[in-house]
């Protein structure tokens, strides 16, 4: 006689590619951050406000087109695994994707992002300088103390988080995920240097700016 065995059956859901840069790139990277604030080219958005990290935007040319290079294998990984090439948005025809000029985050002690989400299509997050380790803050304060946690709602209707956890090794780490995917980064309170990092955005490219 045979069993009725359960099958489970799992829900599709998205979500995110890691990667990392490659150590030319991060260096070159982290010679313009050093120049950022001098270019005085603030970013200013819907989260700025006061204990909210301060924004700047790269401004070099060759590391923009060589990010872009590295940013696109990790897009072209992301649209395979989650099979969401042609399920982005309605268009009346079909167009490139615009890569967006990325900006730096300067985030000192005490200071957060709250949770958001980007514009665009896609979003990549890369940690530049973590100069401190999460678990090690976590241990003295609060339970996410200075993480970088993605949020979303399960099938149930629950609120869900990843949770990331940094220190020092993660420097030149990249996070690619959907622009739509809610995140927050939390403050940090060992370190007087800053927390940096690097974001942008990718979107339809429809004619109305440069490349």
């Amino acid at each position: 006689m045979k069993t009725n065995m359960p099958t489970p059956i799992n829900f599709s859901n998205y979500g995110f590619v890691q990667g990392k840069l490659s150590d030319n790139l991060y260096n070159s990277l982290m010679s313009e951050i050093k120049t950022a604030k001098d270019n005085n080219d603030v970013m200013k958005s819907g989260l700025t406000g006061t204990g909210v990290s301060k924004h700047y935007y790269l401004k070099s040319k060759e590391n923009i087109e060589n990010l872009k290079k590295e940013i696109h294998i990790l897009h072209e990984e992301y649209e395979k695994t989650f099979n969401v090439g042609v399920n982005v948005g309605p268009l009346s025809k079909s167009v490139p994707y615009y890569f967006d000029v990325p900006w730096v985050n300067f985030q000192k002690k005490g200071e957060f992002i709250p949770m958001h989400i980007h514009d665009g299509l896609y979003s990549f997050a890369i940690f530049m300088n973590i100069p401190y380790d999460s678990e090690v803050e976590q241990k003295e304060g609060s339970k996410y103390a200075s993480s970088f946690q993605f949020r979303y709602i399960n099938s149930l209707g629950d609120q869900c988080q990843h949770v990331i956890n940094l220190s020092p090794k993660d420097n030149g780490s990249i996070l690619f995920f959907s622009a739509r995917l809610s995140h927050i980064v939390y403050p940090f309170y060992s370190s007087d240097d800053e927390r940096i990092s690097i974001s942008g955005n990718i979107k339809y490219y429809t004619g109305e700016k440069d490349d």
